[in-house]
């Protein structure tokens, strides 16, 4: 009786034993699914913020074009911030052209953002 016990608490161990490790497996997929459904949630997040905010880049970058071509031509940077705007504005009603209309405060702002040692417009 003895040994028929034992061979049946073996085979429940052995069972037992095969269960847990289908359940850490399942873990283990579960766990990648995750990182993978997280990871693509973003890059897609990234990839829409991208679109979303193209036409405020390209005007930031046709801004600071304008401010790298015409800031010796205006003695404040209030003067140039109205001009640069009044271009930006001509720029969005182009249809063929991306880039949107943009506040003159905005654009105040960026260009005592250029005026700073180190900006790069491709940092941003």
């Amino acid at each position: 009786m003895l040994w028929a016990e034992r061979l049946r608490d073996e085979k429940s161990v052995r069972a037992i034993d095969k269960i847990n490790q289908e359940i850490r497996e399942q873990h283990r997929r579960a766990a990648y699914l995750l990182e993978a459904t997280r990871k693509s949630i973003s890059e897609m997040a990234s990839k829409n913020a991208a679109k979303r905010h193209a036409g405020t880049n390209a005007a930031k970058r046709l801004a600071y074009e304008l401010f790298r071509q015409y800031r010796s031509e205006f003695h404040s940077l209030d003067a140039l911030a109205e001009a640069i705007t009044t271009k930006i504005e001509a720029e969005a009603r182009r249809p063929e052209i991306a880039v949107c209309a943009v506040a003159s405060r905005t654009i105040r702002r960026w260009l005592t953002e250029f005026g700073r040692p180190g900006y790069a417009p491709d940092k941003q």
